[in-house]
């Protein structure tokens, strides 16, 4: 150790070597005891400079020569940290570190891990670390910070392994604030700024220059993390924070993933006016992430990012990437020249995705991908509109896993005009032709405006979820229209709104419709069975003891992985492990006392849960329902609420009854057969989803032979509906020319003709027995569309 210090002295302009031959290792017996020396032997690394409770020291100084540090863990050594800060406050500034431990990209496990500063507290308040205007160059870590405040800002890191790391030091710790601005990464070799949070924090990484290593062989590499580290299921709120105006250069090898932005568990974050580039090799090697939502996160804001890749034959290439995470507004995005412009898997339920623009693509937008193994469905309202396709060159535009995907989720995009150059073209739901489902085209408004500009000026983004989703506004004002008029469909839209209603107080306050709406639906069975669910979601943290139980477990933990440290400080002489063995005593004593003490609380804990379960199980009999739809959903939550005693295995009887619900038709059974899916294994695909019978809301009851069925809406009479054989379409308006096509449930066009006068024959026979879709185009201008039925 070259200095140790217990004082506020500042320093400046002095040259720590690092060579071993300079240092020693230091006994805690030979620390001043008045200071809290550590009685771990391992805390005491090789260090150029050492603070220990300081309250605050500045090192460096802008008007004064530089503190070099150099040449630090070129040897397998211990440890080795250039500055080493204990509970204490600092400001390191005009420093320069260089050659801190050695990194091997073709073999790791020959690396040597050094630190050119690494600060840590265990004190519920947390000191503050402050490090700007200096230099790194080839350090295996730059910056590792634990349990401290943190400002890195104005500094030059080359050649690091992972630049800066920052995270909090235990659960009982204070939040902490960690601010990354105005700095440099550059040929960083795994990890650019990783931040590891336990509770919510104030987080500001902005104006930074990343870039990768060109290294064609390198593992996967991260400009920025941002991620929750606790085993708890609390997502981390970052409402106050930001990634803003970050420049990300990512380089392609042979082997590994580049990712700009990888996010896990975490809330109302603002990912805004960042740019992400790839760079280096192509050719179905490689993978591209732009900005990843990796594990379920909530609300997260992604506004004005370009994201480019290096060419559309990644092995896996993705603008953007969003795994289970609700409640998104992505808006004024770009994307280009990457295999797939944005992708959403699973439940991303309310999602606005506006105005963006998508370019050159294998898929533009998709909902699920042929690459992703498991059939994981997109469920929930979405709205997506005012978005741009100038990818002539895409192999498709919009993709969606299969019809459930592109049904469910109730996307709204107006894109622009039928036929115009924006109006995404080619569509697949799977592998059949989108002619019908999820792109509606605008006929007014800004959006149907072609010299309009996908990206409009930004307006204020709302707090939390304060925002009406588009279907949750038709709702409100009466003008919803399921898909195809499923009732189960409409019904499940309810649902998804009484959720977000259930779940946000504040939005129900937003306005007084909603209100009102809210107070008229409360005990509609979508509202109160939804109520029962998610009461049942959030059983163990809604249990009184729950946060004791998650302390005790952390507190459990920490003594266990201080238990295994003191393993590494025996020495091979067993005259030298007294004191070593002692304290492995008392630690053994310790986890077993937790141990103890969480055993009782999970026994409470267990109790509380099986209690509020009860309580459910009885709000849930009380609840009446009629339609099929009602009263499967019911059933599921029956089954639901039983498994928890049953450790969630089904019972026989509890499966036929699961199997059941799960084999109806995705849209005409609604939500609950969506549930029930959920407790069996995936099907790769869902036959039954073909046909789903004939029973939607907006086709006729059956009828005698020519009578007539007119819609107002749509201006066709279709007679007879149902049919057999032959169905005749009558078009209410003047017109010169036009074109019928017919759509089963899948989207596959299976009849067209022409229109010879006001009235024309249409061909059934043959058709499978089931709904049926028709599109009348009239002077390639409007395009009207009704449903029939087609009869066994």
């Amino acid at each position: 150790m070259s200095i140790f210090l217990a004082s506020s002295n500042g320093l400046s302009g002095n040259t720590f070597e690092g060579d071993t031959q300079l240092l020693e290792s230091i006994s805690p017996s030979s620390l001043p005891g008045a200071i809290g020396a550590s009685p771990i032997l391992s805390d005491f690394p090789f260090a150029g400079i050492w603070l220990q409770k300081v309250a605050a020291l500045n090192i460096g100084n802008d008007s004064h020569a530089a503190n070099v540090f150099r040449d630090f863990a070129l040897s397998d050594i211990t440890q080795a940290q250039g500055i080493r800060i204990h509970t204490s406050s600092a400001s390191i500034t005009n420093c320069e570190f260089m050659n801190f431990g050695v990194y091997n990209s073709t073999n790791p496990q020959q690396a040597i891990d050094a630190e050119a500063i690494y600060a840590y507290s265990l004190e519920t308040i947390l000191p503050s670390v402050i490090i700007e205007n200096s230099n790194f160059e080839n350090c295996f870590e730059d910056i590792n910070l634990l349990g401290v405040n943190a400002a890195v800002e104005n500094i030059v890191s080359r050649g690091s392994v992972i630049s800066i790391r920052t995270r909090n030091a235990n659960s009982s710790q204070n939040s902490y604030s960690c601010q990354i601005r105005d700095n440099q990464i550059l040929d960083f070799n795994i990890v650019g700024a990783r931040i590891d949070l336990r509770k919510s924090a104030y987080v500001d990484i902005s104006n930074n220059e990343f870039a990768d290593a060109i290294d064609a062989f390198g593992v996967n590499r991260f400009a920025i993390v941002v991620r929750r580290v606790n085993t708890s299921s609390e997502i981390i709120d970052l409402s106050r924070s930001r990634v803003f105006n970050n420049d990300i250069s990512l380089y392609s090898g042979f082997t590994g993933a580049s990712t700009g932005i990888e996010l896990q568990y975490l809330s109302y974050l603002t990912v805004e006016q960042n740019t992400i580039r790839g760079t280096g090799l192509t050719g179905n090697f490689g993978a591209f992430n732009g900005i990843w939502a990796s594990e379920p996160c909530n609300g997260i804001r992604v506004l004005y990012n370009e994201i480019e890749g290096a060419g559309t034959n990644y092995s896996r290439g993705y603008g953007i990437r969003w795994d289970e995470s609700p409640n998104g507004i992505f808006q004024c995005n770009y994307m280009d020249n990457i295999n797939t412009g944005a992708l959403f898997i699973g439940n991303c339920d309310n999602t606005d995705f506006l105005e963006n623009e998508f370019n050159t693509h294998d898929i533009g937008l998709a909902l699920g991908h042929p690459q992703i193994s498991q059939p994981l469905n997109i469920m929930g309202n979405q709205i997506n509109k005012e978005n741009r396709w100038y990818g002539s060159a895409s192999n498709i535009e919009a993709y969606a896993k299969n019809l459930t995907s592109a049904l469910t989720s109730v996307f709204e995009i107006n894109s622009s005009n039928l036929g115009s150059f924006f109006w995404p073209d080619p569509r697949l739901i799977n592998t059949s032709p989108d002619n019908f489902v999820w792109f509606v085209p605008a006929s007014s408004g800004p959006e149907a405006d072609e010299t309009v500009i996908a990206c409009f000026l930004k307006e204020p983004f709302p707090k939390f979820e304060g925002r009406l989703a588009g279907t949750d506004s038709t709702i409100l004002n009466g003008t919803y229209e399921a898909p195809f008029g499923y009732p189960a469909l409409e019904w499940e839209a309810r649902w998804q709104f009484a959720d977000r209603l259930n779940r946000n107080p504040h939005l129900v306050d937003s306005s007084p419709e909603t209100a009102q709406y809210f107070s008229d639906t409360y005990e509609e069975t979508y509202s109160s069975l939804n109520r029962v669910y998610q009461a049942y979601l959030n059983r163990w943290n809604d249990a009184p003891s729950a946060l004791q139980v998650a302390s005790l477990a952390d507190s459990l933990n920490e003594a266990i992985n201080n238990r295994f440290a003191l393993q590494h400080l025996l020495s091979i002489s067993p005259e030298e492990n007294h004191a070593v063995q002692q304290q492995m005593l008392e630690a053994d004593s310790l986890i077993v006392e937790w141990q103890a003490v969480l055993k009782t609380a999970t026994a409470e804990l267990n109790h509380q849960v099986a209690l509020i379960v009860s309580d459910l199980k009885t709000e849930l009999s009380a609840i009446t329902v009629a339609e099929p739809y009602e009263i499967d959903m019911k059933s599921v939550l029956q089954v639901l609420l039983e498994s928890h005693n049953l450790d969630d295995e089904l019972s026989d009887t509890q499966q036929v009854i699961i199997e059941a619900i799960a084999n109806k038709c995705r849209l005409s059974g609604g939500y609950a057969v969506v549930l029930a899916r959920g407790f069996l294994d995936p099907e790769f695909e869902y036959p039954q989803d073909a046909d789903c019978g004939a029973q939607p809301i907006q086709v006729p009851e059956a009828s005698p032979e020519g009578s007539v069925h007119y819609s107002d809406k749509s201006g066709i009479k279709i007679f007879p509906n149902p049919a057999t054989d032959l169905i005749n379409v009558q078009i209410m308006q003047p017109f010169e020319s036009g074109l019928v096509k017919v759509f089963n449930s899948q989207g596959g066009e299976v009849r067209a003709i022409n229109l010879i006068g006001q009235v024309s024959p249409l061909s059934v026979s043959g058709l499978p027995a089931g709904l049926y879709i028709m599109h009348v185009q009239l002077d390639d201008e409007r395009l009207m569309r009704q449903t029939f039925v087609v009869k066994p």
